[in-house]
């Protein structure tokens, strides 16, 4: 015979330790001692920034690609090219001669199938033959391609 009591005793017993677990973890969630850590800027961080103008086109239009880049980039030439997996392995659409910290690269034409295509700038900041090393290739540049 099921003794109603010490069921109803049980039950109780945890929904009290439900309720009690559930304070806790709002209590940490809410009134724990919060930490944030605030890194100075890195000095001397190599950077490559591709800009497309314009950034939408109707195919075969032509396109501005330019460059920003610090620091040691003056007089390297910087690469356009199309994205791909492998960084920097696309087909190249542009070039230019960095002079200070940019440069604009010579205009090619947007491709002719409408969509997204990515555009990376490569530099061969350390001069080892490939794009491999920190802050030679940028993020993927997007351009939007319209059907006229």
């Amino acid at each position: 015979m099921i003794n109603y009591n010490s069921a109803r005793a049980s039950i109780i017993i945890i929904f009290i330790i439900l309720v009690l677990i559930i304070i806790a973890i709002i209590y940490w969630a809410f009134f724990r001692e919060k930490s944030e850590v605030v890194l100075p800027p890195a000095e001397g961080v190599k950077s490559i920034t591709l800009t497309l103008v314009p950034t939408a086109a109707i195919p075969n239009s032509l396109i501005t690609p330019s460059v920003d880049c610090s620091p040691d980039c003056n007089g390297k030439n910087v690469f356009i090219r199309e994205y791909s997996k492998i960084p920097c392995a696309g087909n190249q659409v542009s070039s230019c001669l960095v002079s200070g910290n940019n440069c604009a690269g010579s205009v090619f034409a947007a491709p002719s199938q409408p969509g997204v295509h990515g555009y990376v700038a490569c530099l061969d900041r350390n001069g080892d033959n490939n794009f491999n090393g920190e802050g030679e290739s940028s993020k993927s540049a997007s351009l939007v391609v319209k059907s006229q």
